[in-house]
């Protein structure tokens, strides 16, 4: 509608306005009327019907008592003389139809069969009326009387004719009186369009428009020809303004010539950051795809760790049967070393996959290089020369020292191996902030305060293509069957996790430089801990303890449980967190220990085992997974909750374990 008005010419558009003003008011109006019209009409027959029914009910009262039909059907018979009455009936005191009466043309299934089926209805299509009928207080029938709406609709009918015609004939009076209007309008507003359209074709400001009217478009006529007297006068003025524009230009040009040298040196340093920009978005490119690579490897882990904790469980458990003078024992061994080497195979991709379990602590890593040294020695060789430039004032790192001490160690064999003719390997330490923008270019959380420890070699180097891939995993320069490829890309999920990053300068020929950035912490480093082998041996357990092992891989589930049973101990075996509940409730007795997965369909580890300590206050809880992100609530820093089992594990470590946990609650 308001597309159309636009398009419209002025006319057009205060007819439109006038005829559907018009037509909408007198619509609305005849519209209101009939709604009202229906609405007493069918009050008022409503009303009539009433009365019917309780003039019927009054003279049906003696053949109702009487049981008399003949004058019952006497009494309906009168409702001849009330055309609006379509069906009527009366009911004896027991509900069943006493006598009934239909109207010319009715339909005999107007009349229910009984009283009860019927009652007051006031609608749109009928109208029932139900009057009980009493003698001396004590109720002996009903009267139904029904009717339709028909004559009424009729009625309404021929109100809406007339009204329709009364519309047509204040339409057409409308029609009239815009006609005659618009000539007063539209007219003169005309006139204006074609003096300005003429203004416009002929650039020639001198034409003026006439005054036709004394209203408000005559106020826009005398408007107009004042804006043209203006625009003269500027015209003139601009003549005289030219001459000083052009002295102005030629100054200016003189002043763009020296800004243009300026703009020049702008745009280079533009150029300059768009190219940092440009690096900055290829390191994000790479950030994002190693940590897709992350997730499939670390998933591909998690499933294969399963796979290792049954060959490994299986394998101890027969080794454990086998004579030493066995021949199937040296085939079992190397199809347990193959497990062992499959074990170490997940643990690298969980590390890069950051998926490891992590144990942060203060650490220093100037104390961490030097206890390393002897390390170093014996990686390296005499060949290759070993230099520290390590920071006296060197901050504080938390993160997992068993996982630093790879990271470094891998770093070491990667410039060892760079180096075949010798070289130099060195170690440095120092303190470094961070701005915004290095942070983000780094691929960090947040700019701050960083421990920098950087190691470089004086080696082969590397090209661009090989540095964008050293840190997948499986990707390796040396031969086939020389190198898992799994060293750096160890190194990188290492550093991810402790919320580090890694960043590498190398040409061909002139050495690699691995820098790697730790948050700085404001504490001191603990103290290291003693090396000392107080492991006691596993002594079968032959105690009453009921366990509850919740694990949802079959293969699993099984060996440990003959592993736990093999110990004495009575074992609840369950494969999802749901049914670990349902046989604990079903249980008789104290539940002293659950031993569960941390990743199973429905109801993750941790849930089960607060579900249950609810239930049992003294259970002691051991959690086992293929790695440590396995539905935790600590899955953003990698942590584990205590007490944990990285799979695969040996079943007599679990044993050892399981003892452990329950000789402390003893």
């Amino acid at each position: 509608m308001t597309r159309t008005l636009k398009t419209k010419s002025l006319q057009g558009k205060l007819m439109a306005v006038i005829m559907g003003t018009s037509a909408g008011a007198v619509l609305l109006a005849g519209l209101l009327i009939l709604i009202v019209n229906f609405y007493e009409s069918r009050a008022l027959l409503m009303q009539n019907l009433t009365i019917e029914a309780k003039v019927l009910a009054a003279n049906s009262t003696a053949a109702l008592a009487f049981d008399d039909q003949p004058a019952a059907a006497e009494a309906l018979g009168h409702l001849r003389v009330a055309p609006q009455v379509l069906a009527a009936a009366l009911y004896g005191h027991d509900g069943r139809l006493f006598a009934s009466y239909f109207g010319a043309g009715a339909d005999r299934t107007l009349v229910p069969a009984r009283s009860d089926a019927a009652e007051t209805y006031r609608g749109l299509d009928r109208l029932v009326v139900v009057e009980p009928v009493f003698l001396n207080g004590a109720r002996i029938g009903t009267v139904f009387v029904h009717t339709d709406l028909r004559a009424l609709y009729q009625q309404l009918g021929t109100s809406a004719a007339g009204m329709v015609f009364v519309a047509g004939l204040s339409l057409l009076a409308a029609f009239v009186a815009a006609m005659r209007l618009q000539r007063y309008v539209s007219a003169p507003v005309l006139a204006l369009a074609q003096v300005a359209n003429d203004v416009s074709e002929r650039r020639d400001y001198s034409i003026r428009a006439g005054h036709l009217t004394d209203d408000e478009v005559g106020s826009l006529v005398d408007a107009f020809n004042s804006m043209l007297d203006q625009i003269q006068q500027r015209d003139r003025q601009l003549e005289v303004h030219r001459a000083q524009l052009q002295q102005e230009v030629e100054a200016r040009t003189l002043e763009l010539t020296q800004t243009n040298t300026r703009l020049q040196g702008e745009i280079d340093h533009r150029n300059r950051t768009e190219e940092a920009l440009r690096q900055s978005q290829e390191q994000l490119f790479r950030s994002q795809k190693m940590e897709a690579i992350g997730n499939l490897t670390g998933g591909v882990a998690h499933e294969f760790n399963n796979l290792l904790q049954i060959i490994r469980g299986y394998g101890e458990m027969m080794h454990l049967q086998l004579s030493p003078e066995d021949p199937l024992r040296q085939d079992l061994e190397a199809i347990m070393g193959a497990g062992a080497r499959g074990a170490a195979l997940t643990s690298q991709l969980l590390a890069f996959s950051r998926r490891q379990v992590n144990q942060p602590k203060v650490l220093s890593l100037n104390r961490l290089v030097t206890e390393l040294g002897m390390v170093f020695h014996r990686l390296l060789g005499e060949n290759i020369e070993l230099a520290t430039n390590l920071d006296p004032a060197l901050g504080s790192v938390k993160a997992d020292r068993g996982q630093l001490e790879q990271v470094i160690i891998n770093l070491v064999i990667n410039a060892r191996d760079a180096m075949p003719h010798g070289g130099t390997l060195t170690f440095s330490t120092a303190n470094v902030e961070l701005d915004e923008q290095a942070a983000c270019k780094l691929t960090l959380e947040h700019p701050g305060s960083f421990v920098m420890f950087a190691v470089s070699d004086t080696g082969t180097g590397m090209d661009a293509a090989t540095k964008a891939r050293i840190f997948e995993p499986f990707f390796t320069t040396k031969p086939l069957g020389q190198g898992t490829g799994l060293g750096l890309s160890t190194v990188y999920g290492i550093v991810q996790q402790s919320h580090g990053s890694i960043d590498v300068e190398s040409e061909l020929g002139r050495g690699s430089v691995f820098r790697i950035y730790f948050p700085r912490v404001d504490e001191v480093a603990e103290p290291a801990e003693p090396i000392v082998d107080t492991e006691p041996p596993v002594v079968p357990s032959r105690q009453s303890h009921t366990i509850v092992l919740a694990e949802d891989e079959h293969g699993v589930r099984m060996i440990l449980q003959k592993v736990l049973q093999a110990q004495g101990y009575h074992v609840l075996v369950a494969s999802t967190g749901h049914e670990a509940i349902r046989l604990s409730q079903r249980h008789r007795g104290p539940l002293h220990l659950l031993v569960t997965d941390m990743a199973m369909p429905g109801m993750g580890g941790v849930e089960l085992s607060n579900r249950l300590l609810l239930l049992y206050p003294e259970m002691k809880v051991l959690y086992m997974s293929g790695h440590a992100h396995s539905g935790t609530e600590r899955a953003d820093s990698g942590d584990s909750p205590e007490p944990f089992m990285q799979k695969p594990f040996s079943p007599m470590a679990l044993v050892k374990r399981v003892r452990e946990l329950l000789d402390r609650g003893m």
